[in-house]
């Protein structure tokens, strides 16, 4: 072998090997970007905690509660997409994935642990189980429509093979395992109030679909338009709308007089643009964030492992 030829062959791993480097660097960098997000978020809810008795002071609670609720969903709802689509080995991804919702768990726990004492441990565990289930939702339902349309997350400098979609045992094995379990450690962690929990999630989920769904499309669609993200934007204004209206019918529809407008539903417009806005914001500014360190998603291939 010439001396060409060997610099031909190095130079490559050298240029992967300090891509990783700074993969790594950027990856640590934007968990840091959400940890400090989620902080600040908490430290501006906890200017009005306690309360002082005003409505003005209650609203402005829910506004910043609300768009915590929103931040911590999108970051979760992102955990279980990445450890979905990701590149890493499965056991890789789940431990990744397991160790980021602690950190962010912790952060949660530390702020309602030190700026108020009405929550007990066991709503803390509940109100984590709840985003653990948000979750894993996520990535169960990803994970299973992954073969079937071959999205996956890949590495800018990673060797891309196109492989046949077809869904294999290896997918049926995961698929079941990963519906098997939980349900299993959902019982032994709550015992009675697993039934409730699951619901609550089933339902919040549920709740978020029409606004997830587009954001899924969003992100695993390699070509994306500037448009497309203004557009995912202001219906994270409008579903808030539709909430609103949705929930004044039901009260005609039962006999009870709407909501005055002004009053009660501009307020909760406000409090539910609150919730969407920011999960809308932190979930495609992490795509952003993972598309310039060289993680982008990549169309019409299936995933060379589970």
């Amino acid at each position: 072998m010439s001396e060409l030829e060997a610099v031909i062959m190095i130079s490559p791993l050298a240029a992967i090997s300090t891509m990783n480097r700074r993969q790594i660097f950027g990856l640590a960098l934007l968990v840091a970007v959400n940890c400090l997000l989620l902080g600040l978020a908490e430290l501006l809810l906890s200017l009005w905690l306690p309360l002082d008795g005003t409505k003005w002071t209650f609203f402005l609670v829910r506004l910043f509660s609300n768009g915590c609720e929103g931040i911590f969903t999108a970051q979760f709802l992102l955990i279980g997409f990445w450890c979905a689509l990701a590149p890493e080995r499965l056991v890789v991804r789940l431990l990744v994935g397991i160790l980021l919702g602690g950190l962010l768990l912790g952060i949660y726990f530390l702020f309602f642990g030190l700026a108020t004492t009405s929550l007990t441990l066991s709503d803390l565990t509940e109100q984590a189980g709840k985003y653990c289930g948000l979750a894993l939702i996520a990535f169960i339902l990803v994970r299973a429509l992954r073969p079937w349309f071959g999205w996956r997350l890949a590495w800018d400098a990673a060797i891309r093979i196109p492989q046949s979609r077809q869904f294999r045992i290896l997918d049926l094995l995961a698929w079941t395992t990963a519906v098997a379990i939980p349900p299993g450690l959902l019982q032994t962690l709550y015992g009675a109030a697993a039934p409730w929990l699951a619901i609550v999630t089933a339902v919040e989920f549920t709740r978020d679909l029409p606004v997830t769904i587009p954001i899924l499309c969003w992100a695993i669609c390699p070509a994306r338009k500037h448009h497309w993200l203004i557009a995912l934007l202001l219906w994270g204004s409008l579903w808030p709308a539709c909430l609103v209206l949705l929930c004044n019918i039901g009260f005609l529809f039962f006999g009870r007089a709407g909501l005055p407008f002004w009053k009660d539903s501009l307020m909760m417009f406000l409090i539910w643009s609150a919730y969407y806005l920011p999960m809308v914001l932190v979930f495609t500014g992490n795509m952003l964030a993972l598309g310039k360190i060289g993680l982008r998603p990549v169309a019409k291939s299936a995933p060379a492992g589970p």
